[in-house]
């Protein structure tokens, strides 16, 4: 059995319509993925601007220290350590950021391309099955007795 010109394109529509549709998914996915890591960069982000503002709050005590003529005591020595070891843990956020953006921008363009293709493959699957794919070939096509072209093989 030969197949029609009609069934080879409904074929290939579907076949294309299918394929970017999955592919179109796991873009979906990894685009939410990133999207996942961004935030996690944004919350790290938030603990060292809460690190910073208690850097400000030790340096006001630092000042408040010196004026009282207990800037040499233990107590404040070790707070202010402290604070400065996590002052630098937050560099590098923004290239983070920077990055993980790209990847949502590259994995949103995918999912919107492979959309864009799945369409175009359905619509050729449409144009095959308008075209007579997968129905009963009529005797002009077989020269034989004539079969109703509107029934499946």
């Amino acid at each position: 059995m030969a197949i029609t010109t009609a069934t080879a394109i409904a074929l290939a529509g579907l076949t294309v319509g299918v394929g970017s549709a999955v592919a179109s998914t796991r873009a979906q996915k990894m685009q939410a993925a990133a999207q996942q890591r961004a935030q996690q960069v944004q919350v790290r982000r938030q603990r060292r601007a809460a690190i910073r503002s208690n850097r400000l709050a030790t340096a006001r005590a630092q000042a408040t220290a010196a004026g009282t003529g207990t800037a040499d005591s233990s107590g404040l020595s070790g707070g202010l350590g402290g604070a400065a070891s996590n002052l630098f843990s937050g560099l590098g956020t923004g290239t983070q950021l920077s990055a993980i953006s790209g990847q949502i921008s590259k994995y949103g363009l995918q999912a919107s391309q492979y959309q864009a293709l799945g369409g175009l493959g359905m619509q050729a699957f449409q144009f095959g099955m308008d075209q007579g794919a997968f129905k009963k070939p009529t005797t002009t096509q077989t020269g034989k007795i004539p079969a109703d072209p509107n029934t499946l093989y």
